[in-house]
């Protein structure tokens, strides 16, 4: 016990005349404050938004399908190349469908004629010729009316039997049912149309009207258009190709490259904190240290499905994202259809009143 009280009394000495030596304050002075780790440096901050995208044209890439089914016997594009609206890019066989049509005009200029034969009525020709058969036939019977008065005078007389009497009578009354029926035969050629006649043959012409319209579109759509200006993006087809409209890959695509956007799919967990207007910044792989800057012009009202997937570290598993579209401020260098790395700044808090 003597030992351990022998050693512990310098201890307690030295202890002392350093209390005695150093003041209270200078011992608080002394002591270094705790400095943040980096991670808790990083956790007083907002975090950057990350999200995979997708480079895309003035608007989404537009498929291309002729709505016939044919051959392709002409294709006037390639891949890349730059084409205005309306320029035709392919075409079909279409000698079958030129025929349907100049049948279906032949069926129209005969409707049309025959209305107008109705409305003209029959020709000088044959009008002249019913008149003279109206003369021949009134010729006849006054022929037929003297030959029957004679009998009928020889009769008194007893100069001629009763049965040329009877064929007197009978030849004057056929030739009154001849003049008869040779007067209603003009009377209907000089006449004019009937109302009923006229719709009917009205009728006619709109039908075929109808049937060479659809001609002319089923014609129409064996070439394939292009409706807007942009570039061609991707063929899938070669002339002398059959094609069908249960294709299961598309002929053409294209899009408008008048401007250069970025579509983003922004995880679950980020939805709620986008506002038009955010700044971001676009990366790509081809092209790290190159950051291309913009803002969000466009939010999704809703939640879609996750389709695309940017395989990165940092990638979330959500079921569902929230489309961005970013326009940027340069797009020298980007292409249709690059994925990208797109990186959204936190919005600023807005200071309390």
């Amino acid at each position: 016990m003597k030992w351990i009280a022998m050693a512990l009394v310098p201890t307690l000495v030295g202890t002392g005349l350093f209390c005695t030596q150093t003041s209270p304050v200078q011992l608080l002075s002394e002591v270094k404050p705790k400095q943040p780790r980096p991670h808790d440096q990083t956790r007083s901050h907002k975090r950057l938004i990350f999200a995979g995208g997708i480079v895309e044209g003035a608007a989404r890439e537009v498929p291309l399908e002729f709505e016939l089914a044919g051959r392709l016997t002409e294709l006037r594009v390639w891949e890349g190349a730059l084409v205005k609206q309306g320029d035709v890019l392919a075409r079909l066989d279409d000698t079958l469908l030129r025929h349907e049509l100049a049948e279906a005009d032949a069926n129209l200029s005969v409707a049309r004629a025959e209305r107008e034969r109705l409305v003209n009525g029959s020709r000088i020709e044959t009008r002249r010729a019913a008149r003279s058969r109206i003369e021949v036939a009134q010729v006849l019977l006054e022929h037929a009316d003297r030959d029957l008065k004679r009998s009928q005078l020889l009769s008194q007389r007893n100069a001629i039997s009763s049965a040329e009497i009877d064929d007197h009578e009978f030849a004057q009354r056929a030739a009154a049912a001849r003049l008869a029926s040779v007067l209603a035969e003009v009377a209907e050629i000089e006449a004019p149309a009937r109302e009923d006649e006229l719709r009917r043959a009205e009728a006619r012409i709109k039908l075929a009207e109808a049937v060479v319209s659809q001609a002319q579109e089923r014609l129409a759509k064996t070439m394939l258009s292009a409706p807007t200006d942009g570039v061609i993006l991707r063929i899938s087809a070669e002339p002398g190709e059959l094609l069908g409209t249960d294709r299961s890959q598309t002929f053409l695509a294209m899009t408008n490259i008048s401007q250069i956007r970025v579509r983003a799919y922004v995880e679950e967990l980020d939805a709620l904190t986008l506002e038009i207007g955010q700044s971001t910044y676009v990366t790509v792989d081809g092209r790290p240290d190159e950051q291309y800057r913009g803002e969000i012009v466009w939010l999704a009202p809703g939640m879609g499905p996750k389709r695309h997937r940017h395989h990165k570290p940092n990638e979330h598993m959500d079921q569902k994202v929230r489309e961005v579209l970013i326009q940027l401020e340069r797009s020298e260098g980007l292409i249709v259809g690059v994925p990208v790395d797109v990186f959204i700044k936190p919005v600023k808090a807005k200071s309390p009143e």
